[in-house]
């Protein structure tokens, strides 16, 4: 039935239940066509984007094409699609670490803030329970470069090794008023946090901020939009706030499907910290397009994707942080 003609009826779980098309059976075939349904619906409502209304490319005006017209125009299955992609990102993610770089230094503010990802369930003996999924993350104010990193403890003793990995000790932290970050002052070179349960900004927007010392801070990690005078000369104005990690964020999760799958989520972590890290350095959208086609495209970059899988013999590197930290591969070999 057009859904159209369905949301004129007077809706309840019945009629619901109905146009779905759920039933006791269960079969393989009332589920595809219950499945078929419920995404016609919710593209009806747009609760989820309309895959299939055509849309252009901005830098060559050719139309987008999506999963299901990769699948049709390469005559290849969706499970295929799907594994080719994620050997796509796991190119990425392994690039995005191995060449990673600890953010900030001298005079650079780096934010850092935790985000909830989703509640994973496990067995806990005879009783099921959820536990919740985490990434820490940071960015630079100065490089706008990130990291994230899925964390499942949220305490100083795990978060401030990873810290310490993946900034640079010299740099400013500002964090919200978690108590794992308490220490922060102890390893890097200054530490100011925000309360978020008073305001996202210390000090407010409407009252005067923090004044700096000229030259404290790069021209981007200070407060330029208030209007007042300084107390004395040589004094910068300067404002402890997260919003730069939060707007990441959100950017983020827009990208990253529901799912309760670690490795999943690593892999969009890894494609994050690279379309950040390494395509951000190119300033014009040709430029990005041709990177991103000559790192992905399997045709036209074997030598780039031989870094990640050297072929028999040499060790390949790895994909996830915590094996960075002793990587072993054929570039990092002695």
């Amino acid at each position: 039935m057009d859904p159209a003609i369905f949301a004129q009826r007077n809706l309840n779980c019945y009629v619901l239940g109905y146009y779905l098309g759920i039933d006791e059976s269960g079969t393989e075939e009332s589920i595809a066509h219950s499945n078929a349904q419920g995404m016609r619906l919710l593209k009806y409502y747009h609760v989820i984007p309309e895959r299939d209304t055509p849309a252009n490319c901005p830098i060559c005006k050719e139309q987008l094409r999506t999963g299901t017209d990769t699948e049709r125009d390469l005559s290849i299955s969706a499970e295929t699609a799907v594994a080719w992609y994620g050997y796509c990102r796991d190119v990425a993610c392994a690039i995005a670490w191995h060449d990673f770089v600890p953010l900030g230094g001298a005079q650079d503010v780096v934010e850092v803030d935790e985000s909830h990802l989703f509640k994973r369930k496990h067995n806990v003996g005879r009783m099921n329970a959820w536990r919740h999924i985490w990434m820490l993350g940071g960015i630079s104010r100065t490089t706008k470069k990130v990291f994230g990193i899925i964390v499942e403890r949220w305490d100083a003793d795990t978060l401030l090794p990873i810290l310490q990995q993946c900034i640079d000790g010299d740099s400013y932290i500002c964090t919200d008023c978690w108590n794992a970050y308490n220490d922060c002052h102890m390893v890097f070179n200054g530490h100011g946090n925000v309360n978020h349960s008073e305001n996202f900004i210390n000090p407010p927007r409407e009252e005067p901020p923090i004044w700096m010392p000229a030259g404290r801070f790069n021209n981007e990690c200070l407060d330029w939009n208030w209007n007042g005078n300084p107390p004395a000369a040589g004094l910068q104005p300067f404002r402890i706030h997260t919003q730069h990690i939060e707007r990441a964020w959100r950017d983020l999760k827009s990208h990253i499907k529901s799912s309760s799958s670690l490795d999943f989520a690593s892999q969009y972590l890894g494609e994050w910290m690279y379309r950040k890290n390494i395509l951000g350095d190119i300033i014009t959208e040709k430029g990005q397009y041709e990177r991103l086609i000559k790192y992905f495209n399997i045709l036209t970059s074997i030598l780039f994707l031989r870094r990640v899988y050297p072929g028999v013999g040499k060790v390949p590197m790895k994909l996830r942080y915590e094996d960075i930290l002793n990587c072993d591969c054929h570039e990092c070999e002695p």
